[in-house]
This record gives C-alpha cells, structure tokens and sequence, in this order.
C-alpha cells in the first residue's frame, strides 16, 4: 500500500494521495465544475481499471 507522509502524518491509499497531490499542485479544478470534471476522468479511469484488471491477471492467453 502507498503511503505520503507530510509534516509527520501519514497518509494512506493511492487515490487519497492522488487528491490531495493535485490539490497541491493546483491540478484538481479551479472550481466545482472542474473539480466535478476531472473527478469524472479519474472515476472513468478506475472503473476501466476494474474491468481490466482480470484479464491482464488472466494466465490462460485463450481466455484473454
């Protein structure tokens, strides 16, 4: 698991760091709807991530 540590604190999960990572750099929208815009390219990603991710752990190349 990836962990950020930051003044002392820790923060776990790849997504929370992501966040807060983007916020930081000013990379997650200057507004709501931006915000709500690139919260939908990272949700898009995931779910594709999700389906994905049993056919690249696939052994049988048949099944692939």
């Amino acid at each position: 698991m990836p962990v950020l540590e930051v003044d002392g604190v820790k923060l776990p999960q790849s997504m929370s760091i992501a966040r807060f990572l983007a916020k930081q750099f000013n990379l997650a929208g200057k507004d709501n709807l931006e915000q709500a815009k690139v919260d939908t390219v990272v949700d898009t990603m995931i779910d594709a991530m999700d389906k994905l991710g049993p056919i690249r752990r696939q052994a049988d190349e048949a099944k692939k």
